[in-house]
């Protein structure tokens, strides 16, 4: 391997640990958020790794915006009982792919 190979191997890898740590500090922000926001406190990973993490983080993102929706489905139905149904609430919640 030449000089010019290695640097170049060197370059790489520090690239993708610069973008690792991105991506696990804009995964702390979101899960900052969630728990500002929603109030919600996810427990950690059980390993740390960028997957785990992102996936407790969608979990909950998921959960939050679909305990929203029923808050906002209950008050409404409360209010209108036969003006609104749930269906158009929350058209997204049947789209969702689930998680494999």
């Amino acid at each position: 391997m030449t000089p010019q190979e290695l640097q170049k191997v060197l370059d790489e890898l520090e690239a993708s640990r610069s973008s690792r740590k991105r991506a696990w500090e804009n995964l702390q922000e979101l899960r900052w958020v969630l728990q500002d926001s929603a109030g919600m406190k996810l427990p950690p990973p059980a390993k740390k790794t960028i997957n785990l993490e992102g996936k407790l983080i969608k979990d909950g993102v998921r959960k939050a915006i679909q305990d929203r929706q029923n808050a906002l489905s209950e008050l409404l139905n409360e209010r209108f009982p036969h003006e609104v149904s749930s269906c158009q609430l929350a058209p997204f919640a049947e789209a969702a792919p689930a998680d494999k």
